[in-house]
């Protein structure tokens, strides 16, 4: 009765978010000799007595293993009485998922763990009934904030660590920033002796809010690193073999076999949760490892596999989150299946995709916004204009899951599908820009220039001209509809080579070599049995591009 408001406070908050929660059993720490940098690089800061950065975030992408950083630095810093409190957000937890229990849940911590505290946040609590209802910024105000400042500053007393894990798994992206920007009010205010770790994906709402919060947060960069990823999976077979002795005696070592791992570990992209997936899942204790293992390489036929025997469940989940959260669904598929079928000729840029998918300007980069954590980012982002960002996955397993219909479900890429409807996107362009009267124009006037001067002018034609010329390696991927033979008939290739004549090969190489493919595309006479019916001369527009692939060769 004393407590009382302690009492609410516990009722109201999440003890699964904490660190040391049922919940979090088995807890996701590092394992042993892996992320040895990062945890000596936060060690340090935490345990720095001039502490200038109060704020310390922590970020990577989806799978890296940034909650086992969070967790191992929790239980060291637990154990030396350095931690005041954790919060450990997750998208699936109703608890867990929003802020309502955030403030309610770091206090009950901080008042276990500071003692001195626990009158006056009782006191709060029993005289505002309507605290734990109100806002993130007034609880976060009433209920952290004037209990420290509270205190007799006598008592002052090294900084206490807070942890909030997987900020971005909070499903509401202004609370997201509403959190750190409360934070970060409260540290400049005074009087709060606690330092924060923040561990999220780089999301665009979080990275633009800790821009803003230079002055007084460190950034670091979860790296993927093959070596980690290696010796964890090293030695979580080792203990596979040694545990399962009884079934893996006639395997023989070493076991995987070096190329199997080295398989695994590029497989793994750096993402700890794939290799983490792939050793629960070859550990199952009513099947054999070896056999499970090569189900994990797909060396097995996935059709002879039983429903059970999916080895990426964990990780299928984890894209699952990400990729429904998005509202536009469709548009979506069609944004990453055409990076997917791009990626063996070339990197896509924003402003490309845009162009061949009819997308608004920016339109790319608000559908993709919520998947930071699963594309690669551009070193020198800075010196690059946003539309001319390179768009590529982080990790060959995104793509292995997208391309996986039993995996990847509605999101599923067709690649026929998607390479017939970029070969008539491609058909489409070619005929409104490349063979247009404008582009013609701006052909003859530049021609009579330098050729010193000609790299603006190719610079210009470069997203117009060059990608056109892969609609023939799109083609022969393709699966054939009317839609596709229409785009065909209804464009004259042989004007768009006569266009490319007029640049020649010295000019433009690319062009050149690309549209080479024509003589593939010809050549698949059971795919493309009504070429003719496009050119009335299909042969000798076969030898121009083939004479000219040679002249440059």
């Amino acid at each position: 009765h004393l407590l009382s408001g302690l009492h609410r406070l516990y009722k109201s908050a999440s003890t699964s978010a904490m660190y040391n929660s049922e919940t979090q059993y088995p807890p996701a720490r590092c394992h042993e000799g892996t992320r040895e940098a990062v945890l000596s690089r936060l060690s340090q800061w935490i345990a720095d007595p001039k502490q200038e950065s109060q704020i310390c975030w922590l970020y990577g992408s989806a799978g890296v293993g940034k909650s086992s950083v969070a967790q191992t630095v929790a239980e060291q810093f637990a154990h030396e009485g350095k931690l005041a409190a954790t919060f450990f957000f997750w998208r699936d937890d109703p608890t867990r998922n929003s802020v309502r229990c955030l403030i309610s849940t770091l206090v009950l911590q901080l008042a276990n763990a500071i003692p001195r505290l626990r009158t006056a946040i009782n006191a709060v609590v029993e005289s505002n009934i309507m605290i734990l209802d109100a806002p993130l910024e007034d609880q976060f105000r009433e209920l952290i904030l004037q209990p420290f400042q509270s205190l007799d500053d006598s008592e002052e007393s090294s900084p206490l660590l807070v942890i909030l894990d997987g900020l971005d798994e909070c499903i509401d992206g202004r609370s997201q920033e509403r959190v750190l920007l409360s934070i970060a009010r409260g540290l400049v205010s005074g009087g709060i002796p606690l330092i924060f770790l923040v561990t999220s994906r780089p999301e665009p709402r979080i990275k633009n809010v800790f821009e803003t919060l230079a002055h007084i947060c460190i950034r670091i960069a979860l790296e993927d690193s093959d070596e980690d990823i290696r010796k964890y999976l090293s030695d979580g077979f080792a203990q596979i073999y040694s545990r399962r002795s009884t079934t893996m005696y006639q395997v023989h070592q070493p076991w995987p076999t070096p190329k199997q791992l080295d398989e695994l570990v590029y497989k793994s992209s750096g993402q700890f949760i794939f290799a983490s997936t792939v050793l629960q899942f070859v550990d199952d204790d009513y099947s054999l490892p070896s056999e499970r293992l090569r189900i994990a390489l797909g060396l097995t036929d996935r059709e002879e596999c039983a429903s059970s025997d999916r080895p990426f469940g964990e990780l299928d989940r984890l894209y699952q989150g990400i990729l429904s959260a998005n509202p536009n669904p469709e548009q979506l598929v069609r944004i990453i299946g055409s990076i997917v079928v791009f990626h063996d000729i070339m990197t896509p840029t924003t402003k490309m995709l845009e162009e061949l998918l009819a997308l608004q300007p920016g339109a790319v980069s608000a559908t993709l916004s919520g998947m930071h954590s699963l594309l690669k980012t551009t070193p020198d982002s800075t010196h690059v204009a946003p539309h001319l960002f390179p768009i590529e996955f982080a990790h060959k397993s995104f793509s292995d899951f997208l391309l996986d219909s039993n995996r990847a479900g509605r999101f599923f890429i067709d690649r026929p599908a998607h390479h017939n409807y970029l070969t008539r996107r491609c058909l489409k362009l070619m005929r409104e820009k490349s063979l247009s009267p404008s582009f013609a124009g701006r052909m003859q006037a530049w021609g009579l220039r330098p050729l010193v001067r000609l790299k603006p002018f190719t610079y210009a034609l470069g997203q117009e001209l060059v990608y056109h010329c892969n609609w023939a390696y799109h083609c022969i991927s393709a699966i054939t509809t009317p839609e596709l033979m229409f785009e065909l008939r209804a464009t004259d290739i042989y004007a768009y080579a006569n266009r490319l004549l007029m640049l020649g090969p010295d000019l433009y190489q690319t062009a050149w070599k690309s549209i080479a493919q024509v003589g593939v595309f010809i050549g698949e006479v059971n795919r493309v049995k009504r070429w003719a019916e496009v050119s009335t001369s299909s042969r000798n527009l076969l030898n121009i591009f083939l004479r000219s692939h040679h002249e440059i060769d």
